[in-house]
């Protein structure tokens, strides 16, 4: 077996410096030294020294050498990727003492290590972590060991899990201790740095018992000891980062007599080796936690999955959204409420962490997130990589769901969770179990303080407390839906799940498809992102950010190749899974705070909130006593009361959420539509809801309003009597709508006569209004562009840019596009004639002259024979008011198309009178209107 290490000590930093002194580490070569040592004597280790010297034939660390950045990659490179005697070892391990640096690069902090010619002026820094991180995805050594003593090198933990995932992992070990967390400065202790002092005291074979396996568990482990028992370390503002992938790796063998005994009474008559013990009640439990955690139930689909077939790497927020202190305006600067709904609360700069590298920063976790955010989920994942050796290999996974223990507690009337533990470790005694504990070998997992309520939740924080006070040593995460979490517990870090990102998503929909489709699976999946990521489903890929939410659209994607045709059917359904079924499926009961309130009382509450923010001008943020004001309007009941049914609602189905302290809003922005559309359904609250029609925030409350009534012919109606009204009074706008109307009536084409009055409405007015918007809007009336009608646009189109365009390149082009598109003689004639009457723009100086004097005439000369030969450019000499009137209009009409062609329930008599009458001037529609009543009541 072939062994080699890199073990690099720097002293000397010539051009780093701090307070005008150079940062000389005189321990960096004496921690190298030692090290080598260690690995020479004890390991068989090759051992490549930098810098390095040769002092009575021996190599040994250079304490006044330089080691460059390039000169450390290469070292590095050949270790672990390319040796230069071509033979990979099958252990290779890194040390590294010296500067580490985190460095704010465009908005992102790069981890480094620092070489000898760093320089801040110059901003050379060195080696960086995430460039380590890569060759050792790279590499194929077998067993690969990092340790680092430097400053923020616990960075180098979070890029392996970026950048560093062997693409054989069944072939590779890994072993990694940072000295400190990334945003932490690493110390030195007895003149050596804290990491190195740790390392020879874990490394020494005399600590151990004779024929011991030392391995990289056991050291780690033993750091650990070492770190809790030294009683300068509580000063220290720093703490080791392990990172342990596949089976322990073995270092060598112990020579001591020294083992661990159980500190129990019973277990004073005899000895422990509580590292063999580990291992042994490690797989005995084994095959019981594969079973019982190995595979998820997914929504309303026959057969559960393995849970490594379907599972997404989860992201959790250093600091969860409530915990901070920020005003509505803060959450809301450079915010668009749409696009940026989902990370209202969020810092623009907040880094999404990876979940596991959170469980291996802090022992003491706890867990937080929204109904269906994953947190059971990553819990299971969390024991099923410990169970497998991948993650905290020197623990003992034990997964305790609350309301199993709570439950067992009562009928055997003792709430001990010490007994609760021993009973889950069927096999080992009293004494071993204890042991285990003592030694701070167990990962306890608690997975949903929520689902424990009334007095039992008070009962089980105090056990929790307690155990927690008595086995200190030991990993605990707890889980609890974010709004219920009303406890604190003491040196917890608090984390909570993030919504998937597009990525996250994309993966899950591949995992589930290939999971429940079989061989169409990943078809299917392509299918479904493809869909997903239209425009038109915007909506919909809103929700798929919760888990439990995107779950359900694949579900029914599944099933049907497609969404429901009725997006509100979606939501509905979704809607329903959050506020019962959820639940439900699982057998919690929730305390009785409102139970009182059906699931139809609850949407009508939520509708009511709803719609009375939808009303304000910034409607997706509530203060809490706003929202709460509004509960006690609507439920009748005390402000305190309100308190209580806000918090339910946001703690049991997460449709309220807390986006910084006292400050709330939904937790979708579709759901707060659908709830706001729901509203004017439930009261048929029409002529207030016509009040928002040129709102661009309603529009989508409009189309699921529409959607959801059984017949919509009167709503529409109304619609089109409202857009009608909204330009009638005005007399130019009425004139242009007539020139539109009486233009489509000239062009004989077999289309819709809405669309082509759409066409030119937008074409007449290109520089003052969007044209995209008439172009939509006759995309809404299925017009299909034939070469006849495409003549007739261009050509108007092509004079129209003659006309107005400042570019003498554009305008010679126009008028030739315009006289190759007209079968109109006159009108070919006249338009040769004024471009002859152009002169030669090749004399750019004489074209600007000859333009400044006679371009107003050459251009009023054009217009006239628009006016005369195509009925167009006329200049209706619109104002700002009637601008924005006509803007109005135009989106008003396309809302109307849109909820027409959404799949609503319309009678064919209501559709043809608003096909008939769109854009229509008021005189024609007040004619038509006569005739129909003189056909009605015949003389």
């Amino acid at each position: 077996m072939t062994r080699k290490a890199l073990v690099v000590g720097i002293k000397p930093y010539p051009n780093f410096r701090g307070k005008k002194q150079r940062q000389d580490l005189a321990n960096a070569p004496l921690d190298a030294e030692a090290i080598a040592q260690i690995l020479r004597d004890y390991g068989r280790f090759e051992v490549k020294v930098l810098p390095e010297t040769c002092a009575e034939g021996a190599y040994q660390v250079d304490e006044k050498g330089l080691v460059k950045a390039e000169m450390l990659q290469d070292a590095i490179y050949e270790l672990f990727v390319e040796p230069a005697d071509g033979k990979l070892p099958q252990t290779a391990l890194l040390f590294f003492a010296g500067h580490g640096l985190a460095i704010d690069e465009y908005g992102e902090t790069v981890g480094y290590l620092a070489t000898s010619e760093t320089n801040i002026e110059q901003k050379k820094w060195g080696v960086r972590l995430d460039w380590l991180a890569k060759q050792l995805g790279k590499s194929k050594v077998s067993e690969q060991i990092v340790w680092l003593d430097c400053c923020h090198s616990g960075r180098l933990t979070q890029e392996i899990f970026e950048q560093a995932k062997p693409a054989n992992q069944n072939d590779v070990k890994r072993f990694i201790i940072a000295a400190c967390r990334d945003s932490e400065t690493a110390y030195g202790v007895d003149g050596h740095g804290v990491l190195t002092h740790l390392l020879q005291k874990a490394l020494d074979p005399e600590q151990y018992s004779v024929g011991s396996d030392i391995n990289s568990s056991e050291i780690q482990a033993a750091v650990e000891r070492e770190f809790n028992a030294h009683p300068k370390f509580k000063t220290y503002p720093q703490r080791p980062i392990f990172f342990s992938f596949g089976r322990p790796i073995h270092f060598w063998g112990g020579r001591g007599i020294k083992s661990v005994v159980g500190l129990n009474p019973v277990s004073e008559k005899f000895e422990i080796n509580i590292d063999t013990l580990v291992q042994q009640v490690r797989q005995s439990l084994h095959d019981k936690i594969q079973n019982l955690y190995g595979t998820m139930q997914l929504l309303d689909v026959a057969h559960p999955v393995e849970i490594g077939r379907l599972y997404v790497d989860v992201n959790v927020l250093d600091e969860p959204t409530s915990y901070k202190r920020l005003e509505i305006n803060d959450l809301l600067e450079g915010r668009d409420y749409r696009q940026d709904f989902d990370r209202f609360g969020l810092s623009k700069v907040q880094q999404r962490v990876p979940g596991l590298q959170a469980v291996i920063d802090h022992p003491k976790l706890m867990v937080l997130g929204k109904p269906g955010a994953g947190k059971t989920t990553f819990l299971q994942h969390v024991v099923i990589e410990c169970n497998n050796g991948n993650l905290l290999p020197d623990k003992v996974p034990i997964l305790i769901k609350l309301r199993d223990f709570v439950s067992k507690a009562k009928k055997t009337e003792n709430f001990s969770l010490e007994n609760y533990v021993a009973s889950d470790l069927r096999g080992c005694g009293q004494s071993e179990v204890t042991a285990l504990l003592e030694a701070g070998k167990v990962l306890l997992l608690l997975d949903g303080l929520d689902e424990v309520s009334g007095v039992d939740s008070d009962v089980v924080v105090d056990e929790i407390r307690e155990f927690i006070e008595t086995y200190y040593q030991n990993y605990v995460i707890l889980s609890c839906r974010i709004q219920a979490q009303k406890y604190r517990f003491e040196r917890f870090a608090y984390v909570e799940v993030a919504d998937f990102n597009s990525d996250q998503i994309a993966t899950f929909a591949r995992k589930y498809f290939v999971a429940t489709a079989g061989k169409q699976g990943e078809a299917k999946a392509q299918q479904f992102l493809a869909k997903l990521n239209l425009q038109e489903n915007q909506q919909i890929r809103e929700l798929a950010g919760t888990p439990i939410l995107l779950s359900l659209t694949c579900k029914v994607f599944g099933d049907t190749g497609k969404f429901y045709s009725k997006r509100h059917e979606l939501y509905k359904e979704g809607l329903e899974l959050l506020l019962s079924k959820w639940d439900d499926s699982r057998g919690i009961k929730r305390d009785n705070v409102y139970r009182d309130l059906s699931v139809k009382r609850k949407q009508e509450l939520l509708s009511y909130i709803a719609a009375k923010k939808f009303e304000q001008s910034q409607y997706v943020l509530f203060t809490q006593d706003e929202i709460q004001g509004y509960i006690a309007e609507y439920l009748e009941i005390s402000l305190e009361e309100s308190q209580v049914v806000l918090e339910a609602i946001a703690s049991q189905h997460g449709l309220l959420v807390e986006r910084s302290q006292r400050i709330y809003s939904f937790s979708h922005l579709t759901f707060q539509e659908y709830f706001t559309a729901k509203y004017f359904v439930d009261k048929f609250a029409w002529q207030s809801l016509l009040l928002h029609l040129t709102a661009p925030t309603y529009s989508e409350v409009f189309k699921l309003t529409i959607s959801m009534l059984n017949n919509a012919d009167i709503l529409l109606l109304l619609m089109l009597e409202k857009i009608h009204a909204l330009v009638a009074s005005d007399i130019n706008i009425q004139h242009f709508l007539i020139w539109a109307n009486q233009k489509s009536l000239s062009v004989k084409v077999a289309y819709k006569l809405a669309a082509i009055r759409a066409l030119y409405l937008g074409t007449e007015q290109t520089l003052a209004l969007d044209i995209q918007r008439m172009l939509s809007l006759n995309l809404g009336l299925d017009l299909d562009l034939n070469l006849d009608l495409r003549h007739e646009l261009e050509l108007d189109l092509t004079l129209i840019l003659a006309s107005n365009t400042l570019r003498s390149r554009e305008r010679y082009l126009a008028l030739d596009q315009a006289h190759n598109y007209s079968h109109d003689i006159k009108l070919k004639q006249l338009l040769g004639k004024l471009k002859k009457g152009l002169p030669d723009r090749q004399n750019l100086k004489k074209y600007k002259t000859w333009w400044q004097t006679n371009g107003q005439t050459w251009i009023n000369t054009l217009k006239s024979v628009m006016k005369e030969r195509r009925n167009i450019g006329h200049d209706w000499q619109f104002n700002n008011d009637q601008l924005k009137m006509l803007r109005q209009y135009y989106d008003s009409n396309k809302l109307l198309v849109d909820c027409l062609n959404s799949g609503c329930r319309v009678s064919d008599e209501v559709r043809e009178e608003i096909e008939d009458t769109l854009l229509l001037p008021i005189a024609e529609i007040e004619r038509r209107k006569r005739e129909r009543q003189k056909g009605d009541n015949p003389e």
